[in-house]
């Protein structure tokens, strides 16, 4: 008796793995526990979920290729490829990008606007004045989160700019 669905391509595949792997990750998973029994609980607990982080970061990276790529028999023969363009050609997003005096004014500027707002937080927001070391180190780190949140910012609008000229057909879009 025949069946009347087709044989399905896109059954779930289990992850295999040998004894030797298995006993691998249990000596792994002894370890930390070891090791978290020996830490502070805030510190157990710190531990355990940078590790989740990590582990839930690998699964969707497995979990997205895997649903991205889809069946593998497209990426093979003549029947795709072809001279003819067939989509809107792609932007010069991709190609390169240059900092440009605005960017490095913008992350110059917001570093020095971090330096002050953490130096005057530090001077007239504490109670006890810190000590000059810890002022220097506090302006310092001040500085470079200031710096980089500029330089974040102008990226973001480098990038905003350009696909909107490209977009608005103001440049051409093949450079030679």
């Amino acid at each position: 008796m025949a069946s009347e669905y087709p044989p399905t391509e896109n059954r779930r595949h289990w992850p295999r793995f040998s004894l030797r792997t298995l006993l691998l990750i249990v000596a792994a998973m002894c370890g930390l526990l070891s090791l978290a029994t020996s830490l502070k609980p805030i510190w157990a607990l710190v531990a355990s979920w940078g590790l989740l982080m990590v582990a839930a970061h690998v699964a969707g990276n497995v979990s997205g290729t895997r649903r991205y790529r889809g069946p593998r028999e497209m990426d093979e023969g003549p029947a795709f490829i072809s001279n003819e363009i067939v989509h809107a050609p792609s932007t010069q997003l991709r190609e390169h990008a240059d900092f440009g005096r605005s960017m490095i004014f913008a992350t110059l500027a917001s570093a020095l606007v971090g330096c002050l707002v953490g130096t005057t937080y530090l001077i007239l927001g504490l109670r006890t004045s810190p000590p000059l070391l810890g002022l220097l180190v506090g302006a310092t780190s001040s500085s470079i989160i200031g710096g980089l949140f500029g330089f974040l910012a102008s990226s973001f609008l480098n990038v905003f700019r350009r696909a909107l000229r490209q977009a608005s057909g103001k440049t051409s879009h093949h450079r030679k």
